[in-house]
């Protein structure tokens, strides 16, 4: 509790700092930042291009925001929360499908059949969890890959926590019948 009320009054005071023209308080706010906007980016959009385009429109669409920060959350959820929004209209004006990137796994095996066959099963996964509907795909890259709890990812989906878990379970479900024997 007293974590959260230090965090929430060094993120008042760094908006305070943004809103008066600090510019190191603006590149305070960016940095701390830029790896998580870009990482839900590139997770969400699969390319590393449109990832640090659609992060650089995202700051700028924080900065124009910056006014309206209310507070109510901290200020890094609803800097996701734009990221997110941005992706999400991305996806929509490009009509591409989204692939999640997973992180490359080293090759730890012996022999270039099993890098292979590990390369293939990530690939299955990657395009499994693409696969999944949109709302199913949100919830499994926020809880899994960028490892967020169950209680933030409902914050930042504005849902329930028990529909974030339902749609974890719902999830699960549908990846092991696409996936069969490879999630076994």
């Amino acid at each position: 509790m007293l974590q959260e009320q230090g965090e929430n009054f060094v993120d008042a005071n760094l908006v305070a700092r943004c809103l008066e023209g600090d510019r190191e308080a603006l590149l305070e706010l960016i940095r701390a930042h830029e790896k998580m906007v870009y990482g839900i980016a590139y997770r969400t959009l699969g390319d590393p291009e449109e990832a640090r385009d659609a992060a650089q429109e995202v700051f700028l669409k924080v900065l124009e925001s910056l006014p309206y920060f209310r507070g109510e959350s901290k200020l890094s959820t609803w800097i996701y929360r734009i990221a997110l929004n941005e992706c999400t209209g991305r996806m929509k004006r490009s009509r591409m499908r989204a692939e999640v990137a997973l992180p490359e796994v080293p090759d730890s095996g012996p022999s270039v059949l099993e890098a292979m066959e590990e390369e293939e099963r990530n690939h299955l996964l990657r395009s499994a969890v693409a696969g999944l509907p949109k709302k199913y795909r949100r919830v499994v890259v926020l809880h899994y890959f960028e490892g967020l709890s169950y209680e933030e990812v409902a914050e930042l989906l504005l849902l329930p926590v028990g529909t974030v878990k339902a749609r974890l379970f719902r999830a699960r479900k549908m990846l092991r019948k696409k996936l069969g024997r490879l999630l076994r």
